[in-house]
């Protein structure tokens, strides 16, 4: 069992912006839509992709900390930590405020698992919403909100 892991340079300055334009100004790219296979248990929620070979993805803003599980495959993940190769099987742990930049090179499965309050229940569209929004400017309004709350 094999699960390389290398910190490695790239050519867009580790930068999920610069990873976002090289995605659309990149003419080979094509837009993919993979329908994820949801799962559940007693608070918890985990969605699996299965991304092709050759794709790239930019993930949403993580709201909260949860892990990621590589499967299975190959993929180079770009953070504000800078560019790091994967291959499976791997762990990762996500942190609040984390958005990726990944470029797969062998057909990945990837897996994350969040814990789920019980009022936001089974329905999909209130899970994405508890657990990421689209950029970072929403995350940071988010936070603002849920400090609103505690005071």
């Amino acid at each position: 069992m094999n699960n390389h892991i290398e910190v490695i340079d790239i050519d867009f300055n580790d930068s999920i912006t610069a990873a976002v334009e090289y995605m659309s100004t990149s003419p080979d790219q094509i837009q993919i839509h993979v329908e994820p296979v949801h799962r559940f248990a007693e608070g918890l929620y985990s969605r699996e992709f299965t991304m092709p070979a050759g794709s790239n993805w930019v993930s949403r803003v993580h709201k909260h900390e949860n892990f990621a599980f590589i499967i299975k495959g190959s993929c180079t993940v770009v953070s504000e930590n800078g560019a790091t190769y994967y291959e499976a099987p791997q762990l990762i742990k996500t942190l609040a405020g984390t958005q990726r930049f990944l470029k797969i090179h062998e057909e990945c499965t990837w897996v994350t698992v969040h814990a789920i309050p019980p009022e936001v229940g089974h329905d999909i569209d209130q899970i994405e919403e508890y657990c990421a929004c689209f950029t970072m400017a929403e995350y940071e309004q988010n936070l603002i909100a849920e400090q609103g709350k505690l005071t």
